[in-house]
């Protein structure tokens, strides 16, 4: 005869792993929650234990770290997406109200807001984003509802309010480690962001390239922008910071392959924006007015992606051309393939690697490159040789020169 699940029996086996004093108890309770959970009758019961845990938890008197590491565990383990129509026990009644609860929707209803419980329950800042972050990384696909029970707390860490611009607000780095969940959120539960893709601008600051989530950032950032409702000028804009990013002083040579790729895609999937390479795509430009024209036309503003996509129209992307002289092969091969893109002759538009693929190359370019620039500085160190002194550039003065320059 099969084991009935109950409320209490489910409580009591939920308790045994969330209450384990070792992590050897801890791993057999969870091992028999997850044995469990397969079947629909004890997943349905386990989700309603896990929001009372949830709600009945006191931080002040628990291990939160411990406590919030086996709930997330958890949540990430159930309902999957292909999860077989299976009870531990007797099926209900087809129309009675507890087969109403143990329906596949209504249990992905209920998993999402057990999510939301879990966001709202005042974890520390490290915690939350760690959350956030998971919710991202195949979580999504598994829920209903997404964007009224969980968007409010994922805007406001992507896009705080300007009452938020305290020393308390979430860093930049913060709205980019969260951008892929709220990219689930508009694909899958239609999420109508208004200020998506001011808010990405924004985020192309150059600490870009020193932020521990930017490779993360770059690859959703290659979604957003395949979009075709995007405004040309947008992205135009969008494609001159990001290979104008490549040029900053701190820019690794990990995130250089990436940045290029993505501003690639774009010139490749909006054949509008390949005037920044190709002037003749842009016929409608006026000739006289880039003839006066003196220097680059485009500044980066962060809050100001209207004006900035108007500038990034009438420049080009003379960055590329600087990119062809870098000292590593694969940049400068990947900057010749962009500045082709735009001429009528060529098949350089099709098959550019993948961002996730450039992201892989561009970490092992970086790594060979600092092996062997360790190992030339410890040649160097061993031979206790100095560099050489070099004379001044032309029409440069040394700082121990700057007392003869006459005013």
């Amino acid at each position: 005869m099969p084991v009935q699940p109950t409320y209490k029996s489910v409580s009591i086996q939920l308790r045994a792993y969330l209450n384990a004093n070792s992590s050897a108890a801890a791993e057999k309770a969870f091992t028999d929650l997850l044995n469990n959970a397969k079947f629909i009758d004890f997943a349905a019961h386990l989700l309603r234990c896990l929001q009372a845990a949830i709600l009945k938890a006191s931080f002040d008197e628990i291990d939160v770290q411990v406590f919030f590491n086996r709930v997330l565990r958890l949540l990430q383990c159930l309902l999957p997406t292909k999860m077989a129509v299976e009870f531990m026990g007797e099926k209900p009644p087809a129309k009675s109200e507890q087969a109403k609860r143990m329906r596949m929707p209504t249990l992905r209803h209920t998993l999402t807001d057990t999510w939301a419980k879990l966001l709202e329950k005042g974890l520390p800042d490290d915690l939350l984003l760690e959350a956030l972050i998971a919710l991202g990384d195949g979580q999504i696909e598994k829920m209903t509802d997404t964007a009224r029970l969980l968007a409010p707390y994922i805007t406001t860490i992507f896009d705080p309010p300007a009452s938020m611009a305290t020393a308390a607000a979430p860093l930049a780095s913060w709205s980019r480690a969260v951008s892929r969940t709220l990219l689930k959120i508009i694909h899958l539960g239609g999420l109508n962001f208004d200020r998506l893709y001011p808010r990405l601008y924004a985020l192309l600051g150059e600490d870009l390239l020193t932020c521990r989530y930017a490779e993360r950032f770059i690859e959703d950032l290659d979604v957003y922008l395949s979009s075709i409702h995007v405004p040309a000028g947008w992205l135009s804009a969008f494609t001159k910071r990001l290979v104008q990013l490549t040029l900053v002083g701190v820019a690794p040579l990990a995130l250089m392959l990436p940045l290029l790729t993505v501003a690639a895609n774009c010139l490749i999937r909006h054949p509008t924006c390949r005037a920044l390479v190709d002037r003749r795509a842009n016929q409608s430009a006026p000739t006289t007015k880039m003839e006066t024209t003196i220097g680059d036309p485009y500044t980066y503003r962060s809050n100001d992606l209207a004006s900035d996509g108007v500038g990034a129209l009438e420049s080009s992307l003379w960055e590329v051309l600087c990119l062809e002289c870098h000292y590593h092969p694969e940049v400068s091969s990947l900057a010749r393939r962009i500045r082709q893109i735009g001429a009528i002759t060529t098949g350089v538009a099709d098959h550019l690697p993948e961002v996730k693929n450039q992201i892989r190359s561009g970490n092992e370019l970086q790594a060979v490159v600092d092996r062997t620039s360790r190992q030339y500085l410890s040649v160097l160190e061993m031979t206790n040789a100095r560099l050489p002194t070099l004379s001044p550039l032309e029409g440069w003065t040394m700082q121990n020169d700057l007392s003869e320059v006459t005013p």
